[in-house]
């Protein structure tokens, strides 16, 4: 395998055609001088060097040994939970602790200190009420369906088809229906003033008692007979058996009845059965429930200059059915106090008037402890609030209803609402269609209210009147509850969500928040949730596409929000009016801010703006679990940014199990002092330049921030994988494999594995660093300190522009590095480069194989110091290098050497020169202790220009020139002790012989 000396060694050849004149004849058989003060390996170790395998040999005779210790690895029951690896080059059975196997080439994925992958999100298929048909949750921003991002399954949700637009007099819409559908019994047949008797009764379930019937042509004394009917409404309730029934002929009654009593009151149908009260009223209503009323309402038409239907305290069971509520004053139906429920069924209430104060103009209003049930409404065009329902005790259930086109206050252009639910009320609403409403769709306020929502669309909520407020689907504020199972919010603005104040809670399943805008005003906002002022939120199997802004907000301490099984998809950014101009701003998908806390369990955020999480301010906290980040591009305004987490200002974050892929500048990034960030099995990749073309990094930490990450896999990352700069900031990572770090696309420079600065400091257990670029791990300026254990660094290529660089570990201006057991093999120029005051120390670590860079084709060093840099190494082995394995040079400099063994060092490719394992030069210091130099293409050691070589127990084994001498007086007897030399064509050689360029790789590499 290996050549022989003479054939290694022409260039040597050349320069010393008389060897014998120069410093003594080489004794035929041992190659070197016989005196046993220059013996060489004694006759038991006399075997062949092998490249297989630590150096349990040693050199010398008898008790004159050199022995030097081979590296100490981690024992294999220290890396129980990683992968042992290079044991060959380490004592007993130990070697480098790995997270996985770096020949194994799924290892990165599955090795036993690989990143587990997240969980994907677990979203359903709806259960959607009769006539609401599944669509596909995902749809483009031309509605159209769309494929889910990777990892989530396509599900389908319900939405409710467009109903009509303009129902007839006499007819209504419920969600689900496409077509108006008559409102109670159809009129009786032409010249028919009642239906026939088996028809009213049917319209009365229940009341068996006698009909008295009541036409506006009938008489005060009329018997309340078809044939002679009574003229008032009031006059036949009052003369009503219990049980009884009113019917109404076809008319129009300008009366206000009072029902006190067990009684029904039937129209001849809604369409030509008209109540107009024209006496008006402030409080009081067309149809009056007192408590005693145990009554039942049907096919009636109501309006008027008062309140629909009014109910006060009933302590019984009262039905309105089929009732037509048009153009009432400050109420369409009133109920209040009471023990007793009224039951709504098939009811239109329309166009409500507000009060001679321009208030109310409400639809339904439920207070102080009333009970309302209503199934199949439709409430249009009312004012103010379409349902209203306020103070404890008070309960609604709404089932099958649309609320659309609620408008605001007269007085005040406030409003719009359709449901308010307040003061410890209840409210409970199913199958309902919220469209086109004003402000906020449904609010709950004060403590002890409470919100049940389930199968619910609301759509396209407009702002106040003048565009100036809100637009929200649901407020949530001042210690209230809401609850929504399967809801569509669509097309909202400002907000689609707020909850707001300590003791506000929000959960929402199985929710679909997409496409709220910005409000019309000043062009802000547009988010799907935000939680503020201490309020909690929930949302449970959710997807929040092409919002704006913000997706999710929360603020303020004791703040916090929950995603559970959450897809944050499309935030698009706001335009905001500066100096007449609009802005796009943000796009963001999660902030938390404030003090408040955030928790996202099982969540991909995709496609958003800026950046995907941000956390910011002392006491904020945000966790990821089973977390997807992926493709966040930069802000629209300037193309900056595209990251996918970022925490700042004191907050802190923790990631686990997460995948932040084609990410823009920076993946993760944390900045300011108190900012932590724990980041536990992650993979980064694809991390692409913003767009100015800087950036690309996997995790920056700076200004003074903390990060620790235990399993993590960066790979196809830009410029930086993991970049720490600036005093106090530190960062700790256990178990990492960062590979194919890319140089920055603008400037063509960099591609590091880790870089190190101004002050920052770094430690990383356990980790494999490939097929990086400038160089593997890069540590500039004062203070700035890294500690690498059980490191393998390979591949390191060198720059795509020029082909320089390829370094595992380079260190200037002062930093400090320790590196305690590695293996770095088949990197390019300099393998260690320290320069600049910088120290390093080096134990128990392998270096082999560096070759030279791609353009010059200079270099293959194993370690180089310069600028007044120090470097120790302990327990040691350089082979397999190119040119000079171990450089010393400059004033200052001093490197040291123990137990190291230096051997195999080739030619430079370039000019087939030189090969030597280690050389000290202009004023520098190599200090050796148990070292041995063995198998180097032309020279154990070399010391040039003004240098210095100490040391005590070294051996030079089968080099052309043990030692290459230009110093002048340089006694070699006092600085170098227990030397042994073998088989070397020339010992010592006081010659000036070519030193390699050291001009070519001093100046370093660029700074981050």
């Amino acid at each position: 395998m290996w050549a022989g000396v003479a054939a290694r060694s022409l260039l040597v050849a050349a320069l010393l055609p008389a060897l014998a004149g120069c410093g003594g004849e080489a004794d035929e058989a041992s190659g070197g001088d016989s005196d046993t003060s220059r013996s060489g390996v004694s006759d038991r170790e006399e075997a062949t060097l092998s490249s297989d395998g630590p150096e349990h040999r040693c050199w010398g005779e008898g008790d004159r040994q050199i022995c030097p210790e081979p590296p100490r690895g981690t024992s294999p029951d220290d890396c129980a939970d990683g992968v042992l690896v290079a044991t060959q080059f380490f004592r007993g059975d130990t070697g480098i602790c790995l997270p996985v196997d770096p020949d194994d080439p799924d290892g990165v994925l599955r090795g036993p200190g690989a990143p587990a992958p997240p969980a994907d999100p677990r979203l359903r298929d709806w259960d959607c009420p009769e006539g609401w048909p599944s669509v596909p949750a995902f749809r483009d921003e031309h509605g159209n369906a769309a494929e889910p991002p990777e990892g989530v399954a396509a599900f389908d949700i319900c939405d409710v088809p467009p109903p009509p637009e303009d129902c007839p007099a006499g007819t209504f819409a419920i969600p689900g229906d496409t077509a108006c559908q008559p409102l109670g019994v159809a009129c009786p047949a032409d010249g028919e003033q009642w239906h026939d008797e088996e028809t009213i009764r049917s319209r009365a379930p229940g009341y068996d008692g006698p009909i008295l019937y009541v036409a506006p042509t009938g008489s005060a004394g009329g018997a309340g007979t078809r044939s002679d009917p009574l003229a008032g409404i009031q006059a036949a309730l009052d003369a009503l058996d219990e049980g009884g029934i009113v019917a109404l002929a076809r008319g129009t009654y300008e009366q206000t009845p009072t029902i006190d009593s067990r009684a029904a009151l039937v129209g001849a149908c809604v369409m030509d059965t008209t109540l107009d009260a024209v006496e008006p009223s402030s409080r009081g209503g067309v149809i009056t429930l007192l408590r005693s009323a145990e009554a039942l309402v049907s096919d009636l038409h109501v309006t008027g200059t008062r309140r629909g239907f009014v109910a006060t305290n009933p302590a019984h069971r009262n039905e309105l059915r089929s009732v037509a509520v048009v153009r009432a004053t400050a109420v369409g139906i009133s109920v209040s106090g009471g023990s007793g429920l009224l039951e709504v069924r098939d009811i239109r209430i329309e166009g409500t008037r507000p009060n001679a104060l321009g208030t109310y103009g409400r639809a339904l209003q439920v207070q102080d402890g009333a009970q309302l049930w209503l199934d199949r409404g439709l409430l249009e065009d009312n004012r103010d609030v379409a349902v209203g329902a306020a103070d404890g005790g008070t309960r609604v259930e709404l089932r099958n209803l649309l609320v659309r086109g609620t408008r605001e206050r007269a007085s005040d252009g406030a409003g719009g609402w359709a449901l308010d639910v307040s003061d410890g009320a209840e409210a409970l609403m199913e199958r309902g269609l919220l469209r086109d409403n004003r402000e906020v769709a449904v609010r709950a306020t004060a403590e002890d209210t409470h919100v049940a929502l389930r199968d619910i669309v609301i759509r396209a909520m407009r702002a106040e009147e003048g565009g100036v407020r809100f637009g929200r689907a649901l407020e949530i504020t001042e210690g209230a509850e809401l609850r929504m199972d399967q809801g569509l919010l669509d097309d909202n603005r400002e907000g689609a969500v707020t909850a707001a104040h300590a003791g506000s809670r929000v959960e929402l399943r199985d929710i679909v928040i997409r496409g709220t805008r910005e409000r019309e005003t000043d062009k802000r906002f547009g988010r799907a949730l935000t939680v503020q002022l201490g309020a909690e939120a929930l949302i449970e199997r959710g997807l929040l596409l092409d919002n704006r802004e913000v997706a999710v907000l929360a603020g303020q301490e004791g703040s916090h929000v929950e995603l559970r099984d959450v897809v944050i998809l499309g935030t698009r950014a706001a335009g905001v009016w500066r100096a007449g101009e609009a802005n796009a701003i943000h796009g963001l998908a999660l902030v938390v801010q404030g003090g408040a806390e955030a928790l996202v369990d099982r969540g991909v955020l995709e496609d958003n703006r800026e950046v995907a999480v941000f956390a910011a301010h002392v006491g904020t906290r945000v966790e990821l679990r089973d977390a997807v980040i992926r493709g966040t591009r930069g802000s629209e305004a300037d193309g900056t940014r595209g990251r996918a987490l970022e925490v700042a200002g004191g907050a802190e974050a923790r990631v686990e199990r997460g995948l932040l892929e084609d990410n823009r500048e920076t993946a993760v990034f944390a900045l300011n002092t108190g900012t932590r960030i724990e980041l536990h099995d992650l993979v980064v990749r694809g991390t692409r330049p913003d767009a100015r073309g800087m950036g690309g990094r996997a995790l920056t930490v700076q200004e003074g921030a903390e990060a620790v990450l235990a399993r993590g896999l960066f790979e196809d990352n830009r410029e930086v994988a993991v970049m720490a700069t600036d005093q106090r900031t530190r960062v700790a990572i256990r178990d990492i494999v960062i590979g194919a770090t890319r140089e920055r696309e603008a400037e063509g420079v960099h591609g590091l594995a880790l870089g190190v600065q101004r002050g920052a400091e770094m430690v990383v257990e356990r980790g494999l660093f490939e097929d990086n670029r400038l160089a593997a791990v890069l540590a500039s300026h004062g203070g700035t300190r890294v500690d690498l254990r059980d490191l393998v660094v390979r591949g390191t290529r060198g720059s795509e522009a020029d082909g320089t660089g390829g370094h595992a570990l380079n260190v200037s201006d002062g930093a400090l590095a320790w590196v305690e057991r590695g293996l770095f093999e088949d990197n390019r120029e300099i393998a260690v480069g320290a320069s600049g005051d910088a120290e390093v120390e080096l134990r128990d670590l392998l270096v082999r194989d560096t070759r030279e860079n791609h353009t010059e084709r200079f270099g293959g060093r194993a370690l180089q110091v310069t600028g007044a840099a120090r470097i120790l190494m302990e327990r040691g082995r350089l082979e397999g290098h190119r040119e000079i394995a171990v450089v010393a040079h400059a004033e200052g400099t001093r490197v040291e050497l123990r137990d190291v063994v230096v051997r195999d060092t080739d030619v430079q490719v370039s000019d087939g020169q030189f090969g030597i394992a280690a050389g000290a030069y202009a004023g520098a210091t190599l200090m050796l202790e148990n070292t041995v130099f063995a198998r180097n293409a032309m020279a154990g050691l070399q010391v040039a220009f003004g240098a210095s070589i100490e040391g005590d127990g070294i051996a030079l084994v089968e080099n052309p020139i043990g030692i290459n001498v230009q110093v002048d007086d340089f006694d070699l007897a006092s600085r170098l002790r227990n030397v042994f030399y073998q088989h070397n064509a020339e010992n010592v050689l006081f010659l000036n012989l070519p030193v390699p360029d050291l001009s070519t790789l001093l100046e370093g590499l660029p700074d981050l």
